[in-house]
């Protein structure tokens, strides 16, 4: 964040600063990531047989990982590894990766809504490729879609 000095004591030990406009949002993943309005076929099987869900929803990918909503019984817990099979409408070939689940948020008591992410743990370059491109893709479509606004 922007800042400026505004009071400096103690010979120099204390500096008091004054914030001066907004933060700057700092990336700190290592992909980008676009949110998956639609295109992606996901199947998921975790390795515990007792995390079964009944539906599922992606709602964004990067290459390092993917963002579902999950709706299940029983909670979808931080640390459960899972085997995925990504299919993307324009790719003939199927992405095949191994994840964990890294965050887990009960979104909704009724519904019992989970709202996770999976980080990659094992994915071949060649399908993290297949991801990127993806992703990049779909960067360029929807920032296409953005409509644009002329004042003068």
């Amino acid at each position: 964040m922007p800042a400026k000095i505004n009071l400096i004591e103690d010979n120099g030990r204390t500096i008091t600063l004054v914030p001066m406009g907004r933060p700057n949002k700092i990336q700190r993943r290592v992909f980008p990531r676009v949110v998956a309005e639609s295109g992606i076929k996901l199947k998921l099987e975790f390795d515990n047989s007792n995390s079964m869900y009944k539906s599922m929803k992606v709602y964004d990918i990067s290459g390092g990982g993917i963002g579902l909503t999950i709706y299940s019984r029983k909670p979808i817990l931080i640390g459960q590894r899972a085997r995925l099979e990504i299919e993307f409408h324009m790719q003939k070939n199927k992405v095949k990766a191994r994840g964990e689940v890294v965050h887990s948020t009960l979104r909704n008591e009724n519904s019992r809504e989970f709202i996770i992410g999976i980080m990659f743990v094992q994915i071949s370059e060649e399908d993290q490729v297949r991801v990127l491109e993806f992703v990049a893709a779909e960067i360029k479509r929807q920032s296409a879609e953005q409509p644009v606004s002329i004042t003068g």
